[in-house]
């Protein structure tokens, strides 16, 4: 800081702190504002610049089910009023000096993206086959995994099919179409039998799967906007092999024959 502070080519006027993410208790945030304006105090006093924005980072949690939680969303998220009054009154109160001593109170900054974005999107998959399972329970496999829905690894996403189905519910494994025993969408959840080509509704699943979804084992799906009015638009179309390829080169040596044929 002194560092900065000293130089001829930086200006430092603001400080940044992540806590973590899916922050449930918004004490958290209180202990994060003091020790943040704490530190802002340190570092105005040592290097003689003036701290103009806090940004406090992102962590509110959405609507979602995260493993190991055993109660609903609507008893453990926090709202936006319970974020706010911790975060504002504790910064509040740790600046009620800074005017009195000529600075400008901080700007607060926050990065709350998956609050606000979580429940923005779904993702139809299609199952696509079925079995049992040794010790009896039903599996079905669906044409998305954990290529598509990533945060399925820990998060118990809601799971309902698009349309009323016959048959008794029972507790069912949904798998994904990878190779791969991690590719688990739901490891336990009550659904009636599913037959090949239903389609599943999963929700919410807005944050962070666009950005960590991945190309293994399958072309990515198109994404599209439901309007108001119930149109559909695209926002971003599906893949073909040549996005995938596209970009690749095989460079001119590889075009060569080998100089004393095929090794052996």
């Amino acid at each position: 800081m002194q560092r900065i502070g000293a130089s001829r080519w930086l200006k430092l006027t603001g400080l940044h702190s992540h806590i973590g993410t899916f922050v449930l208790d918004v004490r958290a945030y209180a202990a994060q504002i003091r020790i943040m304006t704490g530190f802002m105090e340190e570092v105005e006093r040592d290097t003689g610049c003036i701290i103009e924005y806090l940004d406090i980072g992102g962590g509110f949690a959405s609507r979602n089910v995260r493993q190991g939680l055993y109660l609903p969303p609507d008893q453990v998220v926090p709202s936006f009023e319970q974020y706010a009054e911790a975060i504002c009154g504790a910064l509040m109160e740790a600046t009620r000096g800074r005017s009195t001593a000529g600075k400008p109170l901080p700007v607060l900054v926050l990065e709350t993206g998956r609050a606000i974005v979580d429940d923005a999107e779904t993702l139809v998959t299609t199952v696509v086959g079925g079995k049992r399972l040794p010790d009896g329970r039903r599996a079905a496999i669906l044409d998305a995994g954990v290529n598509i829905l990533f945060t399925a690894l820990w998060y118990n996403h809601e799971v309902k099919p698009l349309r009323p189905l016959d048959g008794i519910a029972e507790e069912t494994v949904l798998y994904g179409p990878l190779c791969m025993n991690m590719d688990v969408v739901r490891a336990s959840i009550m659904l009636p039998p599913l037959n090949v080509g239903e389609s599943l509704a999963i929700h919410p699943v807005g944050a962070y799967n666009n950005t960590h979804w991945m190309q293994f084992g399958q072309l990515r799906p198109a994404v599209v906007m439901v309007t108001q009015s119930g149109c559909m638009e695209v926002l971003r179309a599906a893949e073909q092999l040549k996005d995938v390829s596209g970009l690749e080169e095989v460079p001119d040596a590889l075009h060569q024959p080998f100089p004393q044929g095929l090794p052996e």
